[in-house]
């Protein structure tokens, strides 16, 4: 029996307009909401806000074009034309965006994947305009669950306001700056065959604790290393405590100490707002979305970012200004890029000691010169290592540089207590079988990390330093507030993870 393609292309109903591009905006919103997810919850608000606009404006603009071919339909009394308009209309957004935001290990499967789609979406207008509220809730169900996606499990702040109370016995300033992607000639050799000057500059430094490749970060990535820090090395997924927006173990335990506390990212990543919980809370602005955890790759989604959207995003986003502290403490920080901000940490840290009244503690995090891989990167693709190299050594001068900055302001003032740490490494590991363990922590857990001005640290902390069997930044910061009596409450905690011990120690000694 003969079907013909007029009925096959019509939908199970007759498409009403309204229904239509109702069901047609939520489709294009659940393609985007893995996007937006990772914007809103893994960037920062002006680049989710920007994603709001731009893929407002694209959806705007597929519901004009849908709109007349709707009208169009009806004039003429097509109705496979409504349903052919719905499906066209819709591949720009599942192939261009949806496709690309998520993490496909081969091109091969990306081609499947994009091929299945075509019948999908064609079964969900067909379908579905038959069952429009059914259908509507069920997709405004799944954005809803796409958006959560990038999302991490709440914090309750009520209980973290329950730490126990420590008595410092010194009170010595500390300041922390942690290196994106940061790691060591041990793994750099190994694993890439070239040499990291900057950490080996880090290493050759006197009165210092270098802890070469025996240096970890107990959790990864960014915010999870920071939120663990905050805890003094326990796994934490509060985020806020950076900011000051949620307590968290240090910052109380600082607070109840008399510290001043600061801290700074050099973008809007950690928030837009200062906390209760710090003093000063201080972020560079992004101007260019190359340099946002959005784009980490030259692929845009729907030229995303391509040169003209960086354009119209510095137009509505830019600001000349980054502000923090209260208002008698704010001080106008007029670099604005995240090239400048490393030498605004410098700044940062050295206007606080002049002006020090109360003992200092700040953390700083420097996201460039160094970064890590992209997130279409797949390991072992030989073009892929080669340019990521090609990268690397053309920013490990900066990255250098970066270094020698640190070392002239420690020598500033040798009274207070420098850790240098990557927050994780490159992160060349990216695709790698779950079996490759050994690659994988060295690769996301390894970084380049040293003490700095080390012989202020009373003899008990550095006593227990040295019997611990790897390092981390978490370490020296509990190792630097402790010294005697109570204050030692704050080592005790901590436990040897076994895969950093071995995979610390199978580095060729040379």
């Amino acid at each position: 029996m003969k079907v013909r393609l007029a009925s096959v292309l019509s939908p199970a109903a007759a498409a009403k307009p309204a229904h239509a591009i109702c069901l047609f905006v939520l489709l294009q919103l659940y393609f985007a909401s893995n996007m937006l997810s990772f914007g809103f919850w893994s960037s920062s608000d002006s680049v989710f806000g920007y994603m709001v606009v731009f893929y407002g404006v694209w959806i705007a603009g597929h519901v004009v074009a849908l709109s007349l071919f709707l009208a169009a339909a009806r004039r003429f009394d097509l109705a496979w034309l409504a349903l052919a308009a719905l499906f066209i209309l819709s591949v720009p957004f599942a192939w261009d965006l949806w496709v690309r935001s998520i993490e496909i290990d081969t091109d091969a499967i990306r081609r499947t994947v994009k091929i299945l789609l075509l019948p999908a979406t064609y079964l969900y207008f067909r379908i579905g305009l038959g069952a429009v509220r059914w259908t509507a809730c069920a997709v405004l169900l799944l954005c809803v669950l796409a958006f959560m996606g990038h999302a991490q499990p709440a914090v309750s702040t009520v209980k973290s306001l329950y730490f126990d109370s420590v008595e410092l016995d010194r009170k010595m300033n500390v300041h922390v700056i942690m290196l994106d992607s940061f790691t060591h000639t041990p793994f750099t050799k190994e694993f890439m065959g070239i040499e990291n000057p900057a950490a080996d500059h880090l290493a050759s430094l006197d009165d210092a604790i270098y802890a070469g490749g025996m240096g970890f970060v107990e959790h990864v990535p960014t915010k999870i290393a920071w939120a663990s820090l905050f805890n003094l090395g326990q796994r934490s997924v509060n985020y806020g405590s950076f900011s000051g927006s949620t307590p968290s173990r240090l910052t109380v335990l600082l607070r109840e100490n008399g510290y001043s506390i600061s801290t700074g990212f050099s973008s809007d990543y950690f928030g837009w707002h200062k906390g209760e919980y710090v003093d000063n809370y201080y972020r560079g602005v992004v101007r260019n979305l190359m340099r946002t955890l959005a784009c980490t790759t030259k692929k845009g989604k729907l030229g995303f970012c391509s040169e003209f959207s960086q354009s119209i995003f510095s137009r509505l986003f830019l600001e000349e200004t980054g502000r923090t502290g209260d208002k008698s403490e704010v001080r106008e920080i007029r670099t604005r890029t995240i090239k400048e901000w490393p030498e605004t940490v410098i700044d940062l840290i050295d206007h606080a000691e002049r002006n020090a009244t109360t003992p200092l503690f700040s953390a700083f995090h420097i996201y460039w010169p160094f970064g890590h891989t992209g997130g279409t990167y797949r390991t072992g693709d030989t073009e892929m290592l080669a340019e990521f190299k090609r990268d690397f050594v053309n920013k490990a001068p900066q990255t250098r540089k970066v270094v020698e900055h640190i070392d002239r302001l420690r020598k500033r003032y040798p009274e207070s207590i420098f850790i240098v740490s990557g927050d994780h490494g490159p992160w060349l590991s990216r695709t790698a079988p779950e079996e490759d363990r050994r690659f994988i922590v060295l690769d996301r857990h390894g970084v380049g990390l040293a003490l700095l001005n080390a012989s202020n640290l009373c003899a008990w902390s550095r006593e227990w330093l040295a019997r611990q069997r790897y390092l981390t930044a978490s370490r020296m910061l509990a190792a630097t507030l402790a010294c005697n009596g109570e204050s030692r409450k704050l080592t005790e905690h901590f436990t040897d993870n076994e895969e950093f011990i071995r995979f610390g120690e199978s580095f060729s000694k040379e």
